[in-house]
């Protein structure tokens, strides 16, 4: 299950990210009672969990919480992970690469759903991997 969460006033059309992440989900073998939340948010939100979390003193376009991982991820139960978008840092990025805004929106989204998944891009090969899986589910 995919829930979204939109902490800003921009129109988005979930039924597509909804079915976008249910495809990548079902691919990846997840069972439908592991929940997902994606939290569109803005540049002031997302700046205060990259510098809490990942001690980055920038807001960024995506951030991804697996709940499948460390710790203390067994009292989360079915939660599987949280996503985060920053609208205002998807709507820049889409006017520097003069792409569509819901495009990239619809890029981070998966970006972020991959992450969960545990797939990297801290290096060139883990990004071409991440690359080439990111083309894939948005063709």
């Amino acid at each position: 299950m995919i829930n979204f969460i939109n902490l800003l006033e921009e129109k988005l059309d979930i039924s597509i990210l909804k079915k976008l992440g249910m495809k990548i989900l079902k691919e990846a073998e997840i069972h439908n009672n592991e929940i997902v939340n994606c939290i569109f948010t803005d540049n002031k939100y997302i700046k205060q969990l990259n510098e809490r979390y990942r001690r980055k003193d920038a807001p960024t376009d995506v951030l991804s919480f697996s709940f499948i991982e460390g710790e203390d991820s067994e009292y989360r139960k079915e939660l599987f992970g949280d996503i985060y978008i920053s609208i205002e840092m998807a709507k820049d990025n889409a006017e520097q690469y003069g792409q569509n805004f819901f495009d990239e929106v619809k890029l981070l989204f998966v970006h972020g759903m991959l992450h969960l998944l545990g797939y990297d891009d801290e290096n060139d090969t883990d990004k071409k991997i991440m690359k080439e899986k990111e083309k894939y589910f948005l063709k």
